[in-house]
């Protein structure tokens, strides 16, 4: 699914150009308006995301 910033969530996984799905472990709200969000990823340097962002998310079932 894409997303905005801000509508990031811990343990989403972000596709690279390698191929490779990183799961995102920790996000910091940045730049004016706090609307960006810099991500930081286990093997890679810190990302810092302005724009709509595909991720891949683990549906969860939620029984009353």
């Amino acid at each position: 699914m894409d997303v905005h910033p801000w509508e990031l969530r811990l343990g989403d996984v972000v596709p690279f150009s390698d191929h490779v799905g990183r799961p995102v472990i920790d996000i910091r709200a940045v730049s004016l308006g706090q609307r960006a969000r810099c991500l930081t990823f286990a093997d890679l340097p810190p990302v810092t995301v302005h724009g709509r962002i595909r991720v891949y998310r683990k549906c969860e079932l939620r029984v009353a």
